[in-house]
C-alpha cells in the first residue's frame, strides 16, 4: 500500500468508528456534512484538475497507488472527503465538550494572518500554485474579518 492512501486510512478510522459513540454521534450529521464536503470539494478538485494538466501540480507514482480519475489519483480525490470528515468530526467533539465555554477571538488576529499570507504569496509569485493558495488565503482572512 502506497504512502498517500495509508495517510487517508490513518486520517480516517479513529474519527469514522468514534462517529458511532453513544454522547456525540456525529454520524447524525452525515447528510449535511456529505453535503458540505462536496460543496467544498468541487472546486478544489477542478482547481486540481487543472493545476495537474498544466503540470503545475503533480503526484509521485511512488506515493501512489495508480488508479486515477480524470488525472487524478484516487488518494487525491479522497483527500478532499476523509480530511474535512475528520476535522469537522474533531470540531464538533470539541464543540461538544467545550460548548458552555465560549471562545472569544480578536478580530484584528484576522488582518495579521491575512497579511501575513499577502506577504508570501508576493514573496512566491514565481510558485504558481504557492501563490494562488496564499493570495486565496489572503482573501479568506480578509472576509473574515469583514463578515465575521
Amino acid at each position: 500500500m502506497k504512502t498517500y492512501f495509508i495517510i487517508l486510512i490513518a486520517s480516517f478510522i479513529i474519527p469514522f468508528i468514534f462517529s458511532f459513540e453513544k454522547q456525540i454521534y456525529f454520524i447524525k450529521n452525515i447528510k449535511s456534512v456529505s453535503k458540505a464536503i462536496i460543496f467544498v470539494a468541487l472546486p478544489y478538485l477542478i482547481w486540481d484538475e487543472i493545476f495537474t494538466l498544466r503540470k503545475v501540480w503533480g503526484f509521485s507514482d511512488n506515493r501512489i497507488v495508480g488508479l486515477k480519475i480524470f488525472n487524478l489519483p484516487v488518494e487525491e480525490i479522497l483527500f478532499f472527503v476523509v480530511v474535512p470528515y475528520a476535522l469537522i468530526f474533531i470540531y464538533e467533539v470539541i464543540n461538544f465538550y467545550l460548548q458552555d465555554k465560549p471562545v472569544h477571538t480578536d478580530r484584528k488576529i484576522f488582518l495579521v494572518i491575512a497579511f501575513l499570507f499577502l506577504i508570501l504569496s508576493i514573496l512566491f509569485n514565481a510558485r504558481t500554485y504557492t501563490f494562488v493558495q496564499f493570495l486565496l488565503t489572503f482573501l479568506f482572512f480578509i472576509s473574515a474579518y469583514f463578515f465575521n
